[in-house]
């Protein structure tokens, strides 16, 4: 992975200076110095150079190679992350599945072991009769079969 980064920044400083050195120009100056330049002197003679601007051999199969790898990485870790979603709406819906489950118990157990079970009514609190008792009991082991598995 870090040998095919080195290789695509080594392609790309390549392109780069290809395109910047288009003009390059060697001169000596009056007192022997050599001077390099990618724009042409007023005064001196210059000798334009020519530098190569060529890829290796082989650097378009490497990069074609590479950049396949990067988009198999690329899906798999997209698939990954779905999949590691996916699992934490289940673990989230199982957990609200419990907590739904422990309400119906307690509730159940409000029902049978309280003979004066109430509800607020009309904001007074009124004692639940016996039939409407047994009703919700019935509707709450309904959803405790559906949701207590």
């Amino acid at each position: 992975m870090v040998l095919g980064q080195i290789l695509r920044i080594t392609l790309l400083s390549l392109l780069f200076a290809a395109s910047s050195h288009a003009g390059l120009y060697k001169w000596t100056d009056d007192k022997g110095q050599v001077h390099y330049s990618d724009t042409q002197p007023d005064k001196e003679k210059a000798q334009q150079l020519n530098p190569t601007t060529s890829l290796p051999s082989g650097v378009e199969k490497e990069q074609s190679a590479f950049d396949k790898q990067v988009e198999d990485m690329n899906k798999r870790l997209a698939e990954e992350k779905k999949q590691q979603q996916e699992a934490d709406k289940k673990a989230e819906e199982q957990e609200m599945i419990k907590k739904r489950c422990q309400t119906l118990r307690e509730n159940m157990q409000v029902l049978v072991t309280k003979n004066r079970a109430s509800k607020i009514v009309d904001g007074k609190r009124v004692i639940i009769p016996y039939e409407e008792r047994v009703e919700k009991m019935e509707k709450i082991r309904k959803e405790m079969d559906e949701f207590c598995k």
